[in-house]
């Protein structure tokens, strides 16, 4: 099983301190495993199955939402 790197992590998160990882990961909808120094451990497999899973995200914010306007 391949792991992310450290490296690779901080890149995908924005965050060298491992708690602000996790949560970006979780907003995000990336699996993932704590290891006992509190780093997230991704496998690539889970990585993937989450691109899967939110294919696109968009990428400007639904400013009808501050109207009462649903998209």
């Amino acid at each position: 099983m391949l792991i992310l790197g450290f490296d690779e992590v901080r890149e995908l998160t924005g965050y060298q301190i491992p708690s602000k990882q996790r949560e970006a990961l979780d907003r995000a909808g990336i699996r993932y495993v704590v290891g006992r120094d509190g780093y997230p451990r991704i496998p690539r497999d889970w990585l993937a199955q989450s691109q899967q899973h939110y294919p696109g995200r968009r990428k400007e914010p639904n400013f009808g939402a501050l109207n009462g306007k649903t998209t």
